[in-house]
Parts: structure tokens; C-alpha cells; sequence
């Protein structure tokens, strides 16, 4: 072999070795730096620490989608015979329940709206559910009367107020259908005023024309682990008393919505749009967030805590954002919590 290949031989040879060293030193400086990819299920489990906490408020609230029922168009009729000699309507303006804006051979006619219509005449001692939503329109009007469903004395004088008011009389202790405008809401817009001033009515003739209407509103795939508690469903701001079934169908209630952006968006799509609200408790309640490791004999809602190094009993009312959102029996007000506790210590 001669000389000048043996060098090259070497060369090489230390070259490679050179490269092995830098790969391997590239290697380990990799894992050192790469990020930690365990599963958070395989990792260590948390460090037992106590945690400051404080109460906050809890409203619970849940974005909702509102599934709507609407009434057709729907015709306003009266039973009075005579003739029209005042109508005070025109396309969009609104009859309102309490008030007189028709007038036969010069009486005037209530607009009266009940949840269930007035189909007879009534008179002392009447019974019935008709009565019963006249009392209760009654009591919206600002009168102080029952709602035991009978037509006293009290409930007649009150409607004998009103009628008064509007310029009418009334028979002693009688309620005549003649004499009533029935409407199904506080407020109804017409649409079309079908009868004319001068002109001769004959019964059950249409007086005025009242476009679609709002009949109900109920929550679509009402949400499930709702904390406990009267709720209300907010739309565009507006706060409106729901069932517990997540249905609105108070007449007061309905008549609030139909005034909202987003009713109105839903009316002018022809029900294409969606309509959608905040769903949540009427009234917050104080809770305190927790981590979920924190609670221990988690059962039904309930579980208990290591707060301030004691047992203590909570109530899982929700959570979110990785926070568990507990409430503590009257009186008590934890300043710490085990995050994770190292002993299941029994606290009922």
C-alpha cells in the first residue's frame, strides 16, 4: 500500500466518525428540546395543591334556538246589528283590549282580548273558562277582581268601569256579546278595516281583517343539566317569562317579543330566518368554580370538596370552560380548595 492511500483512508475514515459524533449530539439536543407529546391521560396525575377561591355569580345561561307557532289571518266579527257610525281604523293601526274604536248607532263596542274567546252572553252566576279569561284580561286591565270563574258582581262592576270609560253602558249585571270586539292579544294591527262608516251590519259580519300573529313560542331541543331554578329567556334584550316546558305563551309576553329585531327579521323571511335566545336563570346565583378533580363522591349532582382542609358537602350546579361550578350549604364560605384530594374523607 503505498503512502498517500493510507492517508486518504484515514481521512475518510475520521470524517465519518466526525459525522456519526454531530448526528448524535443532534439527536440528543432534538429530545431535549421537542415537545412533550404524552397523552394528558398517561401523564402524572396533578399535583395536590390548595387553591383561593371566591364565589361569583351564576346565571346558567345557554344559547337557544326558538321553534315559533303562528296564527293565520284572522277575521274580527262582531254580533251587534245596526249601523257603522264610527270605525276608527286604517291598514296598521292597532285595536287595543280596554279601549273603543267602533261605535253602532253610536254605542261604542269593547275591544276585548281573552284567551278563550266570548261565545255567550253572560250574566250573574255564570261558570266557566270564558269567564274565567275575562277575569283574568280584567286583571290586566288594572282591576282588582277573582279568578274563581264565576260572573259576580265584582267582575261586572269592573267591566261595567271600563265600558264606562270608553263611553258605553252596560245592563245591570250582564255582559252582551253584541257589546264585545273579541281580539285574541292585548294588541292587534289590522291589516284590512272591512267595515264602513254608514254602512248597515248584519251578524257575525267581519269588521276588520288581522294579519298573521304570534300564537307561541317554544325552545327547540330544550338544553339538559339546567341548574335549578325559575328562568327566563332573553331576546334582543328583552326578559320573557318561560314555562318550565321552555314555552312562551303569555299574551303579555307574546306582545313583547313581536316588538324585537329579531321577530321581525324572522316575519320578513317568511320563517327562513332563526330565531334564537339566551336562555338562563331570572335570578343569579352565587357559586363557586372548581376544578373537576377538586370534587370526589360525585353522585346525582352531588359530591363533596376539601375546603379549607375540611369535608364539605357542594351541589354540581354546571360548568364550563373546564370549570366546575359547585354551590356550599347556607353560611358557608371556603377560602381554599384541594385540587386534587389525597383522601376520599366522607361528607354526608
Amino acid at each position: 500500500m503505498r503512502k498517500g492511500e493510507g492517508i486518504r483512508r484515514v481521512s475518510v475514515g475520521a470524517l465519518l466518525l466526525a459525522l456519526m459524533l454531530v448526528a448524535a449530539v443532534g439527536v440528543s439536543i432534538g429530545l431535549i428540546l421537542a415537545p412533550d407529546n404524552t397523552p394528558v391521560s398517561l401523564s402524572p396525575a396533578a399535583r395536590a395543591e390548595d387553591l383561593h377561591v371566591s364565589k361569583q355569580d351564576f346565571d346558567d345561561r345557554r344559547n337557544v334556538e326558538l321553534g315559533v307557532a303562528t296564527l293565520s289571518k284572522r277575521p274580527v266579527t262582531t254580533t251587534a246589528v245596526g249601523t257603522v257610525t264610527r270605525f276608527e281604523c286604517e291598514p296598521g293601526s292597532t285595536l287595543s283590549s280596554g279601549t273603543a274604536s267602533f261605535f253602532v248607532d253610536d254605542r261604542p263596542v269593547l275591544t276585548l282580548a281573552t284567551q278563550r274567546p266570548l261565545w255567550r252572553n253572560l250574566d250573574f252566576d255564570t261558570e266557566g273558562d270564558d269567564v274565567a279569561s275575562l277575569q283574568a284580561e280584567l286583571r290586566r286591565l288594572g282591576k282588582d277582581v277573582p279568578d274563581h270563574g264565576y260572573f259576580d258582581w265584582v267582575t261586572w262592576n269592573a267591566y261595567r268601569e271600563i265600558v264606562e270609560a270608553s263611553g258605553g253602558k252596560t245592563d245591570y249585571g250582564a255582559l252582551s256579546r253584541a257589546d264585545i270586539l273579541w281580539i285574541a292579544t292585548p294588541d292587534a294591527v289590522v291589516e284590512t278595516c272591512d267595515a264602513q262608516v254608514g254602512s248597515a251590519l248584519a251578524p257575525d259580519q267581519v269588521v276588520a281583517t288581522l294579519p298573521v300573529a304570534l300564537r307561541s313560542v317554544q325552545i327547540k331541543n330544550p338544553p339538559v343539566d339546567v341548574a335549578p331554578g325559575e328562568r327566563v329567556l332573553a331576546v334582543d334584550g328583552v326578559q320573557l317569562p318561560i314555562d318550565d316546558e321552555g314555552r312562551i305563551t303569555s299574551t303579555d309576553a307574546l306582545a313583547e317579543l313581536i316588538t324585537t329585531p329579531t321577530y321581525t327579521n324572522y316575519v320578513s323571511s317568511e320563517g327562513e330566518s332563526v330565531m334564537s335566545g339566551i336562555y338562563s336563570l331570572a335570578e343569579p346565583i352565587s357559586v363557586i368554580p372548581v376544578p373537576p378533580s377538586a370534587i370526589y363522591g360525585w353522585a346525582d349532582g352531588q359530591g363533596c370538596i376539601i375546603a379549607d382542609g375540611q369535608a364539605v358537602p357542594v351541589d354540581v350546579v354546571g360548568s364550563q370552560l373546564g370549570r366546575s361550578f359547585i354551590t356550599v350549604e347556607a353560611g358557608a364560605d371556603p377560602s381554599t380548595v384541594r385540587t386534587v384530594p389525597d383522601e376520599e374523607t366522607p361528607c354526608r
